[in-house]
């Protein structure tokens, strides 16, 4: 006969009342095993053993009603054996060619994207997967935490704590034993963006651990679907590159003094196989992005910030979309951090075919006499317009700004690091 084997995972949480702790219980047969604490800590363990399965089964349903009537909710969590290694699944699945140097490049970024996570919760890497102190986040407990951010965004005082509290029972973590102030984990602009690129990178984990369930059939799709190809210096293609680089610094950009280091020519199949240059107007730009963040667009490439969850991202002045530039040490700053966040000695660039089709430009404050003239943005591209071409002098920047809002407009050509 088979043992009976079920799981209930609760927590707890109320900021005010200094209260965030989390109740499991595992029946097994004819035994339950209850462990309890504090979220981040091992917490306490008893064990009880029953006459029979069903006496086990009764008394565990009695005991999580009542941790429910008290107010404590199931978690948002999945298996925490179920998710692959990520450094694994990267390796294994990024087409490099087993050159060193790439191999090297995404042990880099892997460690990256894991440090970023690391540093702004309690997420660990365990037996080299991501995961809460209460285990990996489910994709519905995400999509649920996106709504709480959008409404916290627009909370005032009164009702911040109830948002927090709500927020920290789908994404738990370790806040200490002192009472906390919900403000300070979610109360600027800046937090909230951060908890926004949070559950970014960990709905790529969850993919991870929804594509390996499915690897059952046989058709599975790969995690990633990309190729690295490093180019020799001295080519044909580092060459025009560097030169493309070279003719788009700005001696007045802190960024300006970095050079070319390497180049890999990349393809992400996903946005290459989808890129719709019937649009026309295919240019060449650049895009700068933090080395946190490159591991999930080798994944799943670009994804617009804000259009989905409704969390504005701050200095986006022509709307939710994605930015280029064809001066490239604007787009190097972002990679800098001159732009905002924490600078780094290795920067990185995309550069990118984006088709841009029919452009808006927008006038703005302190343009010239053309600028003066011309509509301000609203916040949404004017119909009939494919893209936004934010043109220095004229749309109240200092620097050429080109946006599209569908990244069908874009494919990912080459990959270019910066030292």
């Amino acid at each position: 006969m088979t043992a009976t084997k079920v799981e209930e995972r609760l927590i707890y949480t109320d900021l005010n009342a200094n209260n965030n702790k989390f109740w499991h219980i595992e029946q097994n047969d004819t035994t339950l095993t209850a462990n309890w604490g504090r979220v981040g800590d091992a917490g306490q363990r008893k064990v009880y053993v029953f006459d029979s399965a069903t006496s086990a089964e009764a008394a565990m349903q009695k005991q999580v009603a009542a941790k429910l009537r008290k107010g404590y909710t199931r978690q948002h969590t999945i298996s925490s054996n179920v998710a692959p290694p990520v450094t694994f699944v990267a390796k294994v699945q990024i087409d490099h060619g087993n050159d060193p140097e790439t191999s090297a490049l995404i042990d880099f970024l892997v460690k990256r994207n894991i440090h970023k996570i690391e540093g702004m919760t309690s997420i660990r890497l365990e037996a080299g997967r991501l995961t809460t102190p209460l285990g990996p986040v489910t994709s519905e407990g995400l999509d649920e935490a996106e709504k709480l951010l959008v409404l916290m965004s627009r909370a005032d005082n009164t009702n911040i704590f109830d948002l927090a509290n709500q927020y920290l029972r789908i994404i738990p973590r370790n806040i200490g034993r002192n009472r906390i102030d919900p403000n300070a984990l979610f109360g600027t602009q800046a937090l909230l963006e951060a908890e926004q690129a949070l559950i970014d990178s960990l709905r790529a984990v969850v993919k991870d651990a929804e594509q390996k369930a499915a690897a059952q059939s046989q058709a599975a799709p790969p995690v990633f679907a990309t190729k690295l190809e490093l180019i020799q210096a001295g080519d044909t293609d580092w060459k025009r590159v560097s030169k493309y680089y070279r003719n788009g610094i700005n001696r007045n950009h802190v960024s300006s003094r970095m050079e070319l280091h390497s180049v890999w020519k990349m393809r992400i199949d996903a946005m290459a196989d989808n890129f719709d240059q019937k649009i026309g107007n295919v240019k060449e730009l650049w895009h700068g992005t933090k080395d946190a963040n490159l591991l999930s667009i080798l994944k799943n490439g670009y994804v617009i910030a804000g259009r989905n969850s409704g969390i504005h991202i701050s200095g986006r002045m022509f709307g939710d979309g994605m930015y280029f530039s064809d001066q490239s040490t604007k787009s190097l700053n972002y990679t800098t951090g001159f732009w905002g966040g924490q600078k780094s000695q290795r920067a990185f660039m995309l550069l990118n075919d984006v088709a841009m089709g029919k452009e808006y430009i927008p006038g703005g404050k302190g343009g010239n006499g053309v600028g003066r003239t011309l509509p301000r943005f609203t916040g949404k591209l004017p119909k009939g317009y494919d893209s936004c071409f934010a043109k220095a002098g004229t749309s109240g920047v200092i620097n050429n700004e080109m946006i599209v809002y569908d990244t069908r407009q874009i494919n990912p050509t080459y990959l270019c690091e910066f030292r």
